[in-house]
């Protein structure tokens, strides 16, 4: 069986699957090459209590500033149905590190 399917399988309750859908807000230019990407990392952040938003935009800001040139490109945006939580997406050429 499909790897995709198992992960579906092993956390279906009753054989539904029970995810959460969430959207996001990115600029559009920055967001489709990584969608496009062969690999796509997604990665959902949020500040630890007593460091601000702004302070983890800075920091991603950086980090997706200096990504190597395995990278498609990355680009991070704020989840609508929570804007104190980001999502982070970056698109890469390879799996292999």
């Amino acid at each position: 069986m499909h790897k995709f399917v198992k992960m579906f399988e092993t956390s279906a309750k009753d054989g539904v699957p029970q995810g959460k859908v969430i959207h996001v807000s990115w600029e559009v230019s920055a967001a489709v090459p990584c969608l496009g990407a062969p690999v796509t990392e997604i990665r959902k952040v949020k500040p630890r209590e007593g460091v601000t938003l702004e302070a983890v935009q800075a920091t991603l800001d950086k980090y997706v500033n200096k990504l190597t040139v395995e990278a498609v490109g990355a680009t991070y945006g704020q989840v609508i149905e929570n804007p104190e939580e980001i999502v982070l997406v970056i698109g890469w050429k390879t799996i292999e590190v």
